[in-house]
């Protein structure tokens, strides 16, 4: 999310005092197809804010989640993952 919305150059442009939000605005994650990698505590938070998102979440882990799987996450190889997301976290 930090890179979609730019934080690191936004961040360097308040610095400066430059507070234009020309060039910041990232996309829109809606309907994107975003992979995780490890569905851990973290990566099942990650999911849930993504779900809320509206986007497609895919994943890997070596010990797939059962609540995951109950929320609507397809588990799959890295080697699928990798080409079928828009994101990867």
């Amino acid at each position: 999310l930090a890179l979609n919305r730019q934080l690191v150059k936004a961040s360097m442009r308040v610095q400066q005092g430059n507070y234009a939000l020309s060039g910041l605005v990232g996309f829109d994650m809606h309907g994107k197809t975003v992979g995780v990698v490890g569905t851990g505590k973290i990566g099942r938070c990650t999911i849930n804010i993504l779900l809320g998102m509206g986007c497609r979440v895919v994943a890997h882990d070596m010990y797939p989640s059962e609540e995951c799987k109950a929320i609507g996450v397809e588990y799959m190889a890295l080697e699928e993952l990798l080409p079928q997301s828009d994101i990867v976290t």
